[in-house]
């Protein structure tokens, strides 16, 4: 069975289907969500050169297509009639989608003669969308999952292959539990494609009148979103989850140029009779006030966060 994968990096799963046996014909890598401008494309294209022919730093898919001598397409919004006529020529069985910033367009969709399936981070219906993890944690889920099914020309609508919970742990990080997600997607996916190959798949239509679907959130809709409410385990659970978002709760913090990260420590159950509930404190320690307790944080501080400003300027976020 011929395949082509399309994906946003190097993975397990990309590793795991070279090395089987089943032919890779191609590989398709998908272009991030954010938009670039003409500035932000230059200075793109200058530091990939600078990295690839001084630094010799030279990985990606692109090069790991071509030391496999494994046709590459880059993926865009502007080149989707070229993406189309590059699948026709190679002819796939099926194609393997492993993260992509896009919907594939039906006239995608009908080339392969075994169809597409994806690889999604949630125990679908539920969380249908970009941004699972953040809404399985602002729910309190008590789990989550991995689903294969094949794509359609909705968002993560179509029929389930195969699909596995996941247990979400108290105060697991949003790292930690992608990992296991990942851990069961590959095998997933595997076990999915064998089942295509042999044609032995049951298909199962997803119920979708009353999924959750999650959508990705702004920058500034993150501290309204945070429930005063909530006791104070909630929210520390909610903060593990959801620590690359935590900077943006930090308005009018002292040296906050220089802030490069925040980790959510242990949380202390408590009457909170002069503090506000919601409110940040940095007295002896940093935390966060809640109805019924505090949370402690970490704050680490670094001149690398300077570069990280210049990159996000550059290339966004």
């Amino acid at each position: 069975m011929k395949i082509i994968l399309i994906t946003q990096g190097e993975s397990k799963i990309t590793e795991e289907l070279f090395s089987s046996h089943y032919e890779i014909i191609g590989i398709v890598e998908s272009a991030p969500r954010s938009k670039k401008n003409k500035l932000q494309k230059f200075c793109f294209k200058l530091i990939t050169f600078l990295l690839k022919n001084i630094f010799k730093r030279n990985k990606g898919l692109k090069n790991f297509a071509e030391k496999r001598k494994t046709p590459y397409f880059y993926l865009s919004k502007q080149n989707y009639m070229a993406f189309d006529k590059w699948i026709e020529k190679l002819n796939p069985d099926l194609i393997v989608v492993n993260s992509m910033s896009q919907l594939l367009k039906e006239s995608t969709i009908q080339i392969p003669t075994k169809g597409i399936i994806n690889i999604h981070p949630s125990y679908l219906p539920d969380y249908r969308g970009a941004n699972p993890l953040f809404w399985v944690y602002f729910d309190n889920c008590n789990y989550t999952g991995a689903t294969v099914h094949y794509i359609d020309k909705g968002e993560d609508t179509g029929d389930i292959i195969l699909r596995e919970k996941v247990l979400i742990k108290r105060g697991i990080s949003s790292s930690e539990l992608e990992k296991e997600i990942k851990v069961i997607g590959k095998d997933l996916i595997i076990k999915a494609i064998e089942l295509i190959d042999k044609d032995l798949v049951n298909r199962s239509k997803q119920e979708l009148s009353q999924t959750v679907r999650a959508s990705n959130i702004k920058k500034h809709e993150y501290p309204e979103l945070i429930d005063k409410t909530w006791s104070v385990e909630r929210t520390w659970h909610f903060f593990r989850g959801t620590e690359s978002y935590l900077p943006l709760l930090f308005k009018g913090i002292k040296d906050k140029l220089f802030l490069d990260s925040i980790e959510v420590l242990n949380f202390t159950k408590t009457n909170n009779n002069n503090l506000i509930s919601g409110q940040i404190y940095q007295k002896n320690k940093c935390f966060y006030a809640c109805k019924d307790g505090f949370i402690l944080f970490k704050l680490n501080y670094s001149y690398k966060k300077i570069i990280k400003i210049l990159i996000e300027l550059l290339f966004g976020n």
